[in-house]
């Protein structure tokens, strides 16, 4: 969590009280006729975000900067922008599996970086750290390795009666995991003695989202930063794929933690494909229906 409070130009200041009455944290106050801070605060913002007079402001936050494309700051309130484009853009979102060659550039990917860190998370803790992978050596190791582990648990849950025998310590986790990935798993097995990588797609880079494991909901904040890469690489023309076979072996395995430079105790909470797509998509993503309960 940030460690800050807010500088305030008392000169421009006109004692409204909307900063005090936004502040959830009871940091603000008007006290003889003078708007003091009272602590540092988890620096969401809101103080700054009411300010009309512009008296508030955050001196030690870094600007938002972005390199591949303009960008002022604007600030769209309730009802803006158009809810159809918005709609738009979250349902042409595909999960991308066909790669071209053409690799992203820095400035591109230092820009989703950008967008990831504009999530919201609790507590405004922001605890997410990247690790961007472009070195195609790499990726093929890591590949490898995803190859190597479920390969194995391949093999083990084939068998009938070690499925059985490693249910009674895993319970239904064995059987779960033979109905949903082993056939998939056994196609990329295929696959790569092909020479085809159909666990990565044979993507140019990788960006694994990881944070410390001490924080408030810090799967659920990664999260959102992930998908924040997710929208704005689809707006920029790249594609994206959660590879959740990734982060899970990489929360098992502290070699290749160690190897991509995460601490050994964080939270791998997501690992995203990123390039160019190779297939042209025409319509938005099908959805099943889904269960929603109203009360009230």
């Amino acid at each position: 969590m940030y460690a800050s409070r807010p500088s305030i130009d008392h000169a421009r200041c006109t004692l409204c009280g909307k900063c005090v009455v936004i502040c959830e944290s009871n940091k603000l106050a008007i006290r003889e006729k003078k708007l003091h801070v009272l602590d540092d605060c988890a620096v969401c913002g809101h103080c700054y975000a009411v300010c009309e007079a512009g008296a508030v402001s955050f001196v030690a936050l870094r600007p938002r900067v972005f390199k591949s494309f303009p960008y002022n700051g604007a600030y769209f309130p309730p009802g803006n922008p158009d809810p159809s484009i918005v709609a738009g853009l979250i349902g042409s979102r595909r999960s991308v599996r066909h790669y071209t060659s053409k690799e992203p550039a820095t400035e591109t990917i230092s820009d989703l970086l950008e967008c990831a860190s504009m999530a919201p998370s609790a507590h405004n803790d922001q605890q997410w750290e990247f690790v961007v992978v472009r070195d195609r050596a790499v990726i093929a190791s890591l590949a490898g390795r995803l190859l190597e582990y479920y390969g194995a648990l391949n093999r083990l849950v084939a068998n009938t009666f070690m499925r059985r025998l490693a249910g009674l310590f895993m319970g239904k986790k064995v059987d779960q995991y033979y109905s949903e990935h082993y056939s998939g798993v056994q196609r990329r097995i295929a696959a790569a003695a092909g020479k085809k990588d159909l666990f990565f797609y044979g993507a140019p880079a990788l960006i694994v989202v990881h944070s410390a494991m001490d924080g408030n909901s810090p799967l659920e904040n990664a999260q959102y930063a992930a998908y924040n890469i997710c929208l704005l690489a689809h707006a920029m023309g790249l594609g994206t794929c959660f590879i959740g076979y990734a982060s899970y072996l990489l929360n098992r395995d502290r070699s290749w933690k160690k190897r991509l430079g995460i601490p050994s105790a964080h939270g791998v909470h997501a690992v995203l494909t990123l390039g160019y797509p190779a297939r042209e998509f025409l319509k938005p993503a099908p959805r099943k229906e889904y269960a929603a309960r109203w009360i009230g």
